[in-house]
């Protein structure tokens, strides 16, 4: 009986951890219901999925021209795609740019990495609620940034806080200590900033997490990035030798 209660029990474990691999690749965020971000595993994010409900910019970015279109036919790159935005003047804007066409005889590079802004830049009236927050509800992130390999790696993802109702140093050095008790491993450095508060970077083999406020009269705001180092990223992510 005690046997068949281990295997039972082994069995109900593989489940619940399949499940919660599962639910990782279909976490998506949606403004006005902010989800813990300090919890979500940002490598294993289907990105598409993640930001399916924010109105966001995806680019292709290209790299150095290394190919030359020998075809008669032109050949076209979907260079920017918009997703749930509705304004038509962003709209037209970006139609004539949103395919990158190689005509007979030009030069061309394969797609290098892919961007995903939200909002996106110049829409008039951007949702700016908190879709996250970072294990205190009182840092809520509002813009949101990821750039991935083509084969959907993640190489960097930020976020973003604009803090509307006060001067938002607060909830950064609130996020500045929670950062320090996640990172107690990781390698510190500080950095005064000509605004008075100081810039912070944690480094590990396998990452690289930077903190910094922006001060302005009533567009404080702070950033979050977060760089992966691994075989996927390398090449990508020079600055911190990698």
């Amino acid at each position: 009986m005690t046997k068949l209660k281990t295997i039972l029990f082994c069995i109900l474990f593989l489940i619940s951890m399949s499940s919660c691999k599962s639910d990782e690749g279909n976490l998506v965020l949606e403004r006005g219901k902010p989800i813990d971000l300090a919890k979500v595993n940002f490598q294993k994010l289907d990105l598409d999925k993640f930001f399916s409900k924010l109105a966001y910019v995806k680019e292709n970015k290209m790299g150095a021209n290394k190919h030359t279109n020998t075809q008669a036919q032109p050949i076209n790159i979907k260079w920017f795609s918009l997703y749930n935005i509705t304004e038509k003047r962003l709209l037209y804007q970006y139609k004539d740019v949103a395919n990158y066409t190689i005509k007979n005889g030009e030069k061309y590079g394969d797609i290098d990495f892919v961007e995903r802004r939200a909002p996106l830049l110049g829409m008039k009236n951007p949702d700016l609620r908190g879709f996250g927050y970072w294990e205190s509800k009182e840092i809520l992130f509002s813009r949101l940034y990821a750039s991935s390999t083509p084969s959907n790696k993640l190489i960097r993802i930020i976020l973003e806080t604009d803090n509307l109702h006060n001067s938002g140093e607060k909830e950064y050095y609130a996020l500045l200590e929670i950062l320090k008790k996640q990172n107690k491993d990781a390698k510190i450095e500080q950095d005064p900033q000509s605004n008075g508060i100081p810039s912070y970077t944690w480094t590990t083999k396998e990452k690289v997490i930077q903190l910094y406020f922006s001060k302005a009269d009533e567009l404080n705001s702070f950033t979050l990035k977060i760089a992966y180092i691994n075989p996927d990223t390398k090449g990508y992510l020079k600055e911190f030798g990698n």
